[in-house]
């Protein structure tokens, strides 16, 4: 059978499925093909190890002087560098055609445009499993739109291959609580893990959380006895996946920075021997050396004169650029107002949400909620924690892993408030539609109306 066959045997959703795919990816490269390089948050640096892997057909040193940033005195080689090996493979495939600087550019973004199309997969992979047809296409489109998730699928960067692994490991959740811990849900989950282990540290709740889901449900689920051989020999499966697929990348660091296994405390002293005065480690200064609390850093606007909170909930939504480019307030109270109703709509079913019992069974959907919950706050914890102590920086983009967990339960959320308030079957399709255009809208306007004036 040959493809146009195949593709005509599908059935209609699938079809669908794809074309919907297909839009996404051509709407992401939009977001990419304007920009010029550098102006996204550290694009140059990250692009600049892509091009030495390109170039040099091997790994670089955190330390290397062709990467090495002269103001900062480090280079983004010290962190998981996965992306940027992915990029210089897209980039050589782009060479036997076209070398123009551009040409090599795009070939590297569009690997940031394969992972945020591989999270709207995997979004409505979810949503399938989790949600009715109506309230899946909300939340599919809302993920899909999501500003901050178009702009972070459009250059050189970490967040889309987190996001990415981060849906890929909740997709695994899903399919075990349903379906038990097959051999299949154990790869799916050690891939998934592996490639979260290479992305962001900011997005490492996810691998915590898969650890006490698959022991929780496991130990707690189904069975009325602990299952301990299946917890071993599963257990040790994924983690030797793991090892085979992430492991490489800290023992090179263990080899080649001292023993420094995540290379952090060796990027801490090349900064300390090459950055300019002012920008070294031992000069820098954080909330922390002002006297504030952390609190009061989220809410004070001295001593720089706006709030961290205000700026990580602006910049979480979407704000473009180097943290320059932003929306119209009432944007980013229209987007808030959309994600707090939902929120508090969960408060109406709290009990079957959280309940963990019943009927004297162990509740595995309980487990589920309670890791999608910590998965939503870790992103956020280590966020405050990150601009607190190491590196004032309130970004949203250090959030953002929070993505489809927080959609989770807003469409959760809506679905109590739906079946409280809205009995007919007709107004209730109405709603769902419509969020899924108001998603869709308001996507569109930040890239024609805000993003796309900035580069023409």
């Amino acid at each position: 059978m040959n493809p146009i066959q195949s593709i005509r045997g599908m059935k209609k959703e699938y079809k669908i499925e794809i074309l919907f795919l297909l839009a996404i990816a051509v709407y992401y490269t939009m977001w990419a093909r304007v920009q010029p390089l550098g102006v996204s948050p550290d694009e140059t640096m990250r692009y600049q190890v892509a091009q030495y892997i390109y170039e040099y057909g091997t790994l670089p040193r955190g330390d290397a002087p062709e990467i090495l940033n002269k103001t900062w005195g480090i280079s983004y080689a010290f962190n998981p560098i996965l992306a940027y090996m992915l990029c210089a493979v897209s980039m050589k495939l782009m060479s036997f055609f076209n070398d123009h600087a551009y040409a090599l550019l795009m070939a590297a973004r569009m690997v940031s445009v394969f992972f945020g199309v591989g999270t709207v997969f995997f979004a409505i992979r979810i949503a399938k499993q989790l949600f009715s047809r109506r309230e899946t296409w909300m939340f599919v489109l809302v993920a899909a739109f999501f500003p901050n998730m178009a702009f972070l699928s459009s250059y050189v960067n970490n967040d889309s291959l987190a996001l990415f692994s981060g849906a890929m490991i909740l997709y695994a959740w899903i399919r075990a609580v349903k379906g038990g811990w097959t051999w299949g849900n154990c790869t799916l989950l050690a891939v998934g893990i592996a490639i979260c282990t290479l992305s962001y540290y900011n997005a490492y709740g996810f691998i915590l959380c898969s650890i006490l889901l698959f022991v929780l449900t496991i130990l707690f689920g189904e069975k009325k006895t602990w299952d301990v051989k299946e917890l071993l020999q599963k257990g040790i499966f994924i983690s030797a996946i793991v090892l085979v697929l992430a492991g490489w990348w800290f023992i090179r660091n263990y080899m080649i920075y001292d023993g420094d296994f995540l290379g952090r405390e060796a990027m801490h002293q090349c900064a300390e021997l090459y950055a300019k005065d002012g920008y070294k480690p031992s000069q820098a200064s954080v909330p922390k050396d002002w006297g504030l609390t952390p609190f009061t850093m989220l809410f004070n606007k001295a001593p720089l004169g706006y709030m961290w909170i205000d700026l990580v909930l602006r910049s979480f939504i979407g704000t473009f650029g180097a943290m320059s480019i932003m929306q119209p307030w009432g944007i980013y109270a229209m987007w808030w107002a959309f994600l707090i109703t939902g929120l508090l709509g969960t408060l109406l079913s709290l009990k079957e949400l959280y309940g963990v019992r019943e009927k004297g069974h162990w509740r595995a959907q309980g487990w589920l909620n309670w890791c999608m919950l910590l998965a939503l706050i870790i992103p956020n914890i280590l966020n405050v924690y990150y601009s607190y102590a190491s590196d004032y920086q309130p970004q949203g983009r250090y959030s953002i892993p929070m993505l489809l967990p927080l959609l989770y339960f807003v469409t959760l959320g809506y679905r109590n408030i739906i079946k409280k308030w809205v009995k007919s079957d007709h107004w209730s399709r109405i709603f769902y539609q419509h969020m899924g255009i108001f998603a869709v809208i308001l996507g569109l306007y930040a890239h024609f109306a805000v993003f796309l004036p900035n580069y023409y």
